[in-house]
């Protein structure tokens, strides 16, 4: 994976006009602005004079812009004027970097930033109430709703909390606790295949933004976050079982079901807290789910099964993967069913695009044909934060009750064919899917988080 993106602010300069109108002129980064329509030419052209006119600070709309750079390519903008109650900031990101951290990193420059170009002041932010993603990265880092219009939430900072906010970000370094965390390789037969997790067993929760830093600290698809605790009102299935409360987080979002990252922690747990244990049980969002211990030494998830239902191929989701699509469904995911196993393999689509859909993510399946697999597939992410994941366990649960059905046969062996690929074996059973796979450990670290973050936790 790679490392979160060293992004740094600079003045908007003409220069960067150009820049900034490819942005403007892009659907994917202006459905959640206004109405949603691109811009047309002259009010971009407005909107640079007025980031050019060079207005004094103090005074009422003065606007100054930032370009966010990685490395020497400019990557998005940054824009912050002054209103009569504070100072807003906006942000767009080029697409082609989405998916990468940049937002993330952008706003906490711009948490510095801009209060020190304007002097002083409250931070304001406007956000679509469908943007799910940005109002969570603005709450994460200290915004909190002020009110809602229809198509408008209104947040803001208070200067004491934007402090908090940079302090937290950038500098801070309270005294710390140390917490285990272990690198997994998850749906993998030996090292550097499968899909990567990073697992934490956690004495007591931490509050849900802390977990989500440290998932976007980790820069795995997935962190999975275990605390032996219950919520109340939960009673494990069996007594007779270990149970823990299981939550996992990719550098975006909170997500309600992971197959790889259970797979992870089951590994974690069987190997170095219940050695003789046979079963696992996780209490989720999803519900509970279950973990065995396999004779050959793989692990086997008790998940729910979802059933994809038929939908109409949308011509820009095909002409983005470009290749043939014969089939398309809906479930958690959008499933779009090519004519072999060849055209998976091969895929290169467009990955802005696919980030842009308003869904968790596009998953992109065949039949194994001449391989040794039942079916292959590969899963490309939008609201999950995800550009493309080696390997989807959840993704199987939908996929399981469709190529049950088309091969007629409950048994599957499943082979997701992402760059570094992982095998996947499928038994469905109508209401369930068991996803069977092996775990390769690559690391043990130590994670040291402040003592004062597990204060005001929210579980």
């Amino acid at each position: 994976m790679s490392h979160p993106p060293a992004c740094a602010l600079r003045p908007f300069v003409e220069a960067d006009a150009a820049f900034f109108a490819s942005l403007a002129a892009d659907p994917r980064v202006t459905r959640y602005v206004g109405d949603g329509a691109i811009w047309a030419e002259e009010r971009i052209r407005d909107r640079v004079s007025t980031a050019l006119s060079g207005i004094p600070v103090e005074a009422l709309g003065a606007a100054r812009w930032f370009v966010a750079t990685d490395g020497d390519e400019s990557v998005g903008v940054v824009v912050s004027w002054r209103e009569a109650d504070g100072i807003e900031i906006g942000y767009w990101v080029s697409p082609e970097h989405w998916g990468r951290g940049i937002a993330s990193a952008m706003v906490d420059e711009a948490l510095t930033k801009v209060p020190r170009v304007f002097g002083t002041g409250r931070l304001l932010a406007r956000v679509d109430p469908e943007n799910v993603v940005s109002a969570k990265l603005l709450t994460r880092r200290g915004f909190r709703l002020i009110r809602s219009e229809p198509g408008c939430d209104y947040f803001g900072l208070e200067e004491q909390a934007m402090a908090e906010a940079i302090a937290c970000s950038k500098t801070a370094q309270p005294a710390q606790s140390r917490v285990p965390i272990v690198q997994i390789d998850a749906f993998a037969d030996a090292p550097f295949e499968g899909n990567p997790a990073a697992v934490m067993l956690l004495s007591e929760w931490y509050p849900s933004d802390v977990l989500q830093r440290i998932a976007e600290e980790n820069n795995l698809s997935e962190t999975a976050f275990l605390v032996q605790g219950l919520p109340d009102g939960a009673l494990a299935p069996n007594p007779d079982h270990p149970a823990y409360h299981l939550r996992w987080f990719t550098p975006v979002v909170e997500v309600a079901l992971c197959g790889h990252a259970t797979l992870a922690a089951a590994s974690y747990l069987f190997e170095d807290v219940h050695p003789d244990a046979t079963e696992l049980q996780f209490i989720t969002l999803s519900g509970w789910l279950s973990v065995t211990r396999t004779e050959t030494g793989q692990y086997a998830m008790d998940f729910p099964s979802e059933t994809p239902a038929p939908v109409a191929i949308d011509p820009v989701i095909a002409e983005a993967l470009g290749v043939r699509v014969v089939e398309a469904l809906r479930a958690t995911d959008l499933i779009y069913v090519v004519e072999n196993a060849q055209t998976v393999i091969g895929l290169d689509p467009e990955l802005a695009v696919l980030a842009s859909l308003p869904v968790r993510g596009t998953i992109v399946t065949a039949r194994g044909d001449d391989t040794e697999y039942d079916f292959v597939s590969r899963w490309f992410g939008a609201e999950a934060g995800v550009s493309e994941d080696p390997v989807t366990g959840s993704a199987h649960c939908q996929l399981a009750p469709f190529w049950s059905e088309r091969l007629d046969k409950r048994d599957l062996l499943a082979r997701q064919v992402s760059a570094r690929g992982g095998t996947v074996r499928v038994t469905y059973r109508g209401e369930r899917t068991l996803l069977t796979g092996g775990c390769v450990r690559f690391m043990d670290g130590t994670a040291l988080l402040p003592r004062n973050a597990q204060s005001n936790a929210d579980n």
